[in-house]
């Protein structure tokens, strides 16, 4: 089963010098797309880089946008701080599947960002991200089924806005069964078989290693 790697977009892991203007632009317009089709997948994060400082000659050149800056707080003194925003390799597969893509991702490999960049502005829909407020207001509606609140927001990073509706059958299901686990994993089935390249073997890998930890009762 390929593990659900995270990758890292503003800076990422396998690039060893901090990025240049040029490339902290291409990676923040990828960010924003992202954002724009698809704001389940980012997860924002805080990072730092110890024992390290842009040099002042940088810092004058650099664009104003440019996200890197010296650490100003008594906890960031000498240190580079930026916002990155992380995606997980398993969430970002589904995604572009759910979309009619057959591009199948290596996970040793950065996926080529331009591709998927030109994927997913020729075949997603523009979608806002739902709020925890609203997530909340979704789950109440179906409660009843007995999976926890944490568990419906991780599986929102997981299918996006696919969740509503694997929610309402999950909801369906739980009201012949009373049982809730068995009700989730019933819709998480359902919407899975719908997806185009993903196999049985593959389906039954994400749930068994990934998907059944958020349905447990």
């Amino acid at each position: 089963m390929v593990q659900n790697k995270k990758y890292f977009l503003i800076w990422p892991l396998h690039m060893e010098q901090m990025p240049n203007n040029k490339a902290a632009n291409a990676s923040q317009d990828l960010v924003r797309l992202i954002n724009t089709y698809a704001p389940h997948l980012l997860i924002k994060e805080k990072r730092i880089l110890p024992n390290t400082s842009i040099p002042i000659i940088q810092r004058i050149t650099s664009a104003q946008d440019y996200p890197f800056k010296n650490g100003q707080q008594s906890q960031t003194k000498g240190s580079v701080v930026w916002t990155d925003y992380s995606i997980y390799y398993w969430p970002l597969q589904l995604y572009l599947w759910s979309i009619g893509s057959n591009l199948s991702l290596l996970a040793d490999e950065e996926p080529d960002w331009h591709e998927v960049s030109e994927i997913i502005r020729n075949k997603g829909s523009k979608q806002k991200c739902v709020e925890m407020d609203e997530l909340d207001r979704r789950y109440d509606e179906i409660s009843i089924t007995h999976l926890h609140p944490a568990h419906y927001h991780e599986l929102y990073r997981w299918f996006g806005e696919g969740l509503k509706e694997i929610g309402y059958q999950a909801f369906d299901f739980f009201m012949e069964s009373r049982v809730g686990e068995a009700a989730w994993q019933k819709a998480i089935e359902n919407y899975l078989e719908n997806l185009t390249g993903l196999s049985d073997d593959l389906r039954q890998g994400l749930l068994n290693n990934y998907l059944k930890d958020f349905i447990r009762q």
